[in-house]
């Protein structure tokens, strides 16, 4: 198989080399996946240059988000212990315990995600929907889930109120801006240029602010004292932050749980 193997620690992914690597077989408790798109994140960038929380052992390869087609079910029936006839050409296949068989499109999440081939647990596997493709589908396992999270399970915003969410145009920041429309909420987020601040507004946020201007607080607290009314009119009721802004405490509403 090709894939980007990290031996050293790099500036940045111009660095980075394709090499040729032996291809994974079939293993008892994995799936073998032939990939055919992967996403890429900023903690992808950090991991390349060994400035990321958690940084796996050199060498490795690199890439986390994939999607792509089943060529191998795992060769262990993890319930009954039975043998699972399958083959990486897909000429054979005899699923019978599995979630997933040769064929199958999925997308999921692993290191190695920079690679043509990847083996994967079912666990870290789900399928691809319906009119999806490829590409669509190797951007959503890290960003959405996290923005979900941060947006409904923790910030539990409600359809009637208002979110802030900075770095709206980045993979985290947009799916938060997809996450909390979908909701129902009023969005407004933050970016740093022109092109960013339209591509906000195009996957639904309500409105824009440049992060840049030194003024940006004051700025939310207009749009919301323009558009809101009672206590709204004093700012936001949920911020979120994927990025590590200051001085979000003046747009600040909602009472901490």
């Amino acid at each position: 198989m090709r894939a980007v193997k990290l031996t050293h620690y790099v500036k940045g992914p111009q660095e980075l080399e394709v090499t040729t690597e032996p291809t994974p077989q079939p293993s008892p408790n994995e799936y073998l996946i032939r990939i055919h798109a992967a996403g890429t994140n900023f903690f992808d960038l950090l991991q390349i240059q060994g400035k990321y929380q958690h940084q796996p052992p050199l060498p490795h390869f690199t890439g986390a988000e994939f999607a792509g087609v089943v060529l191998a079910t795992p060769t262990q029936n993890a319930g009954t212990g039975s043998t699972i006839v399958s083959s990486i050409d897909a000429t054979i296949n005899a699923q019978t315990g599995h979630k997933f068989k040769v064929g199958d499109r999925v997308f999921g999440s692993g290191m190695g995600a920079y690679a043509t081939h990847i083996s994967s647990p079912e666990s870290s596997l789900f399928p691809i929907p319906e009119g999806w493709s490829f590409e669509d589908a190797a951007g959503l396992y890290v960003t959405m889930p996290t923005a979900y999270g941060g947006l409904v399970v923790r910030g539990q915003l409600q359809s009637s109120e208002w979110c802030l969410i900075h770095a709206g145009a980045g993979g985290v920041g947009l799916s938060a801006v997809m996450v909390a429309k979908a909701v129902g909420a009023t969005v407004i987020a933050t970016a740093g240029t022109d092109r960013k601040r339209q591509i906000c507004l195009d996957y639904g946020a309500d409105y824009v602010v440049d992060y840049t201007d030194k003024a940006w607080p004051q700025k939310v607290i207009e749009i919301c004292s323009k558009n809101r009314t009672g206590n709204g009119k004093a700012g936001v009721d949920v911020v979120y932050d994927p990025v590590g802004m200051y001085l979000i405490f003046p747009v600040l509403t909602k009472e901490p749980n």
